[in-house]
């Protein structure tokens, strides 16, 4: 269980969802344009916060930041 003072590191499609108010063909068409970063970590994707803020703040990706597909660690 997530402690109350401890700030998300990352986001399920849903909880991105649900946070931004995006919908999930959205956030998924930001991710294939390179705007929004995604994380696949086993079988999960994960939205890492800062892209999510980056996102809305309206801050733009640098191009290290820029993804092709998905990351996998």
């Amino acid at each position: 269980m997530e402690h109350p003072s401890t700030p998300k590191l990352a986001y399920s499609i849903e909880e991105a969802m649900a946070a931004t108010t995006l919908s999930r063909p959205t956030l998924w068409r930001l991710a294939r344009e390179g705007k929004l970063e995604t994380r696949k970590i086993g079988g999960r994707v994960l939205v890492p916060a800062e892209s999510l803020r980056k996102l809305i703040e309206g801050d733009k990706l640098t191009e290290g930041d820029k993804l092709t597909g998905f990351d996998v660690l």
